[in-house]
């Protein structure tokens, strides 16, 4: 946070020699194998990831999150008291990281929906699959540190939930269906409101490339 203030990068390499270091743990027994402990580890890394990328940060998300699950009992809680609720906040935090931030209107059970982020932040990659046909919209994520917080900017902090690709009302951005090639240009406000989608007849999958085209 004091790099994002100051606007250095005096702080970027500790931060990353952290996150190299909690990677090189993966598979450890956190807090003695209470589920709270990888929970308490995964939700770290990934609160961190938005502003230290890294791919050993992201394998150890991965590989981490099995170990929350397998310490549930057969009816879903694990522990069934207060901490249960770190376990769940853990599990939507992975779920908004896999989609970048986007829903679907309405879910279902069998709808997946995966997100892959360009490498300079411009854009994503959605790839959707059912097991019948669905159709609705997806709703993108907003720069919600300015538009909830009046914050000049998304920051590090506890109990956050990340903007993985926050959509800018003003921008325009291009929606690309893979395969078939069509394209269309749409403003922020629509993405923001809803994109129609459906999968077809198969279940699908289908792909959008979604890419900022113009700054507001």
């Amino acid at each position: 946070m004091t790099d994002l203030a100051d606007g250095t990068h005096d702080w970027e390499p500790a931060v990353a020699e952290m996150v190299g270091a909690a990677a090189a743990r993966a598979g450890y027994a956190w807090e003695h194998g209470h589920p709270d402990g990888p929970a308490d580890a995964i939700e770290s890394m990934l609160l961190l990831l938005p502003f230290s990328p890294s791919r050993e940060g992201e394998a150890f998300v991965d590989a981490e999150l099995p170990a929350i699950f397998a310490l549930e009992y057969a009816d879903g809680s694990a522990g069934a008291g207060y901490l249960d609720g770190n376990v769940i906040r853990t599990a939507l935090l992975y779920a908004g990281w896999k989609s970048a931030g986007v829903s679907p209107r309405p879910p279902r059970e069998d709808l997946a929906l995966g997100a892959e982020r360009a490498p300079d932040g411009s854009g994503i990659t959605l790839h959707l699959a059912a097991a019948s046909p669905w159709s609705g919209r997806l709703v993108f994520d907003s720069p919600r540190h300015r538009s909830n917080w009046s914050m000049p900017y998304d920051y590090p902090r506890r109990n956050a939930q990340p903007e993985w690709f926050a959509i800018d009302s003003a921008a325009r951005y291009r929606v690309t269906e893979l395969g078939s090639g069509a394209r269309r240009e749409l403003v922020g406000a629509a993405l923001l409101a809803g994109l129609a989608v459906e999968v077809g007849r198969d279940g699908g999958p289908v792909r959008l490339e979604i890419r900022e085209t113009t700054a507001p």
